[in-house]
């Protein structure tokens, strides 16, 4: 399922029970940043993933996000990250365990006036 940023930021992305994968984000043009907030209590690792693809739809479109180079960027339990330099056009997160209960990450995002 993919979601557009909406008007209203912060809004909240969401990896539900028993899932591995959020929602998808896309119409991101003109992100400068985005800044991602885990709000829940995670067991597993979650991974960034990103899409250079407008209407990416299979599992294998996705890459993990890495910085630097052969570093996966991840989000720890309750802890925030900032992804600045956006080129790619979609963005989910993935958890590396099934979730027993829904996992909230809060979203805002800086855009170019």
């Amino acid at each position: 399922m993919s979601r557009h940023f909406p008007s209203n930021d912060p809004f909240t992305l969401t990896i539900t029970t028993a899932t591995l994968a959020s929602d998808v984000l896309d119409s991101m043009s003109n992100t400068q940043a985005i800044a991602l907030h885990n709000i829940s209590t995670s067991t597993g690792t979650i991974t960034v993933q990103v899409s250079w693809s407008a209407t990416a739809t299979t599992t294998n479109a996705f890459q993990n996000l890495q910085s630097p180079a052969g570093t996966d960027v991840t989000l720890g339990s309750t802890a925030a990250i900032v992804i600045t330099d956006t080129p790619f056009r979609r963005l989910r997160l993935i958890s590396s365990t099934q979730t027993e209960g829904n996992l909230g990450f809060r979203v805002n995002r800086h855009v170019f006036p």
